[in-house]
């Protein structure tokens, strides 16, 4: 383990990871019952290698034109771009909290 591993995690950190956590959901990499169950640790993660290993199997996100990601969240079916169809963010704990209660 490596010195910066042993580092305490934050708040921040921690939802970081959630973030990463929820893409890899959206993009189908992890299944309803392994982003729960990740997302539960990171919240609870102490340091960074607590944190780390929560998404060393998760590949890195593409990078591309985040621009075009989110008028693509937010075009219809015709093409026409609708802002009702884009969620403000949420907190990491709240996002968990949510999910626990729609099971």
């Amino acid at each position: 383990m490596a010195g910066g591993d042993r580092l305490r995690a934050g708040h921040a950190d921690r939802e970081q990871v959630v973030e990463t956590l929820k893409d890899a959901f959206v993009n189908g990499r992890l299944t309803r019952y392994e982003f729960d169950a990740r997302a539960g640790k990171a919240l609870a993660a102490r340091t960074r290698a607590d944190l780390d290993a929560l998404t060393a199997d998760i590949p890195p996100e593409r990078t591309g034109h985040p621009e075009l990601a989110v008028a693509h969240a937010g075009a219809t079916h015709r093409g026409v771009f609708d802002k009702t169809h884009i969620r403000p963010a949420r907190s990491a704990r709240r996002l968990v909290i949510e999910a626990a209660y729609q099971l």
